[in-house]
């Protein structure tokens, strides 16, 4: 089964105050979190649900946008045999960004913060037994974090432009404004409302340095034997004394081999919401010359 529907996404702007890089670099990020926040509603319905966006056209006026949804629903895959879908996904869909983008207008002048990321979520799983997706076996509610990081790229989208600058939604002959959106988030304060199971794991690896912090006591970035890149706070006081005093040198390439401790925290229905890498011990530094050597 196959669900489309076109939306139109209009940027009006005063051209004579505004630059075309930082109106499609705007209209970019507006794009991009609605395609998260519905990505986010649909595939927790089900995961084997495919969604697909294609963008229509644009018309250079006012930046008018029209763009595509596609929700595949599969009914059978080789060996699987896909239960018919249960409610009606394409009006939870909806419905559910009918419910943001409202509460973002009503909170014009005023920042969103976890209270209307609450009520917002509330409304959410709330059209989810109007609508009956709620009965499908594999559905969850959509994550909270996932909303509140596409409200602040969203929010970020209408910062970037002036105050005479708007962005308007049209679906079913309904036309709805949304000027600046601000926001007040406390990640860590939802974080520690989801966590329902917190996991922690001894670890003992070399990483490798991509940025390093040369002033301060902030997150390093290290590259991963599968090329993953993380963050992660080193907490040994000492050696950090050593290294920005010049003690300890780092270059190009190098890593360090550390004692640690990975944590991982989870909802109540086992979706981690966060993890994150503490290092506790840095054992030493393993210059890039001596990784090659190893090689050989």
């Amino acid at each position: 089964m196959i669900l489309t529907e076109r939306k139109i996404i209009t940027l009006d702007f005063v051209p004579e105050l505004e630059s075309p890089v930082l109106l499609f670099d705007s209209l970019s990020k507006m794009y991009n979190s609605i395609i998260k926040l519905d990505t986010e509603v649909i595939k927790k319905v089900d995961p084997l649900i495919e969604i697909q966006f294609f963008l229509v056209d644009i018309k250079y006026s006012s930046i008018y946008t029209e763009y595509l949804k596609k929700i595949i629903i599969p009914e059978k895959d080789d060996n699987l045999v896909y239960s018919e879908l249960s409610g009606n996904v394409m009006d939870y869909s909806n419905q559910s960004q009918a419910k943001i983008i409202d509460t973002l207008i009503e909170a014009e002048g005023s920042a969103i913060d976890n209270s209307q990321i609450n009520k917002m979520h509330n409304e959410i799983v709330e059209y989810s037994s109007i609508s009956g997706v709620d009965k499908n076996p594999h559905y969850k509610p959509p994550n909270k974090l996932i909303i509140e990081n596409a409200i602040d790229s969203l929010s970020e989208s209408t910062k970037m432009l002036n105050v005479a600058d708007k962005f308007y939604f049209e679906f079913n002959n309904e036309r709805k404004e949304i000027k600046k959106v601000y926001t007040n988030i406390d990640y860590e304060e939802i974080k520690r409302e989801m966590a329902k199971k917190i996991t922690e794991t001894t670890i003992h690896l070399i990483l490798k340095i991509k940025t390093a912090d040369f002033l301060g006591k902030s997150k390093w970035k290290f590259k991963l034997d599968d090329n993953r890149t993380i963050e992660a706070k080193i907490l040994d006081e000492d050696w950090l004394a050593r290294f920005h005093s010049q003690i300890e040198n780092i270059g190009s390439g190098d890593s360090i081999e550390i004692y640690g401790i990975f944590i991982e925290m989870f909802d109540e229905y086992g979706n981690c919401i966060d993890s994150q890498y503490n290092i506790n011990k840095v054992i030493g530094v393993h210059k890039s010359y001596e990784q090659n050597e190893l090689e050989f």
